[in-house]
């Protein structure tokens, strides 16, 4: 469902809608800019369709895995193990 939406309008940018919907536990954002009448909420729905029916969420790297060696200057030692605070 929604989460939030606003509506604009300028002369360059004609039409536009910023939506953001939130749909079995993933959200996405939607940016439709110069839209004719009243086809910015059709554009907007068909974005984000399309967006949660053809992507998904992929696990990049887990929380807590090791990425690398970072230098450290006047340290106790060169260097320290950098890890992944949270999953990306």
């Amino acid at each position: 469902g929604a989460i939030g939406i606003k509506t604009g309008y300028t002369n360059d940018a004609r039409q536009c809608l910023v939506s953001a919907a939130a749909r079995q536990g993933r959200e996405l954002i939607a940016v439709v800019l110069k839209s004719e009448g009243n086809y910015i909420w059709s554009d907007t729905i068909t974005l984000l369709d399309y967006g949660f029916n053809e992507f998904k969420n992929v696990s990049l790297i887990e929380a807590g895995k090791y990425v690398a060696d970072t230098r450290v200057r006047s340290g106790v030692s060169d260097t320290v193990p950098a890890q992944t605070g949270f999953s990306l």
